[in-house]
């Protein structure tokens, strides 16, 4: 019997000068490519609201940062 498929899961932070803070988890993303496009759409509701600070996307299991979007007004 083959092994269901695992789907990667992925963090957005939203970093400044005092450290990152974990804004959300993403589970559902088939791919490191739509992983990153959630990334710009968070980013752009971000700069919408006029918040300041660069947003962090990295695979949960090993840390490795996958996309970064700077994020201001």
């Amino acid at each position: 019997m083959a092994e269901p498929r695992r789907v990667p899961v992925y963090r957005i932070a939203i970093c400044d000068g005092s450290g990152c803070r974990d804004l959300t988890v993403i589970d559902r993303a088939g791919s490191p490519r739509q992983a990153a496009r959630w990334l710009a759409v968070i980013a752009e509701q971000l700069r919408g609201r006029g918040v300041l600070g660069a947003l962090r996307l990295t695979e949960a299991a090993t840390g490795r940062v996958v996309a970064t979007r700077r994020v201001w007004p």
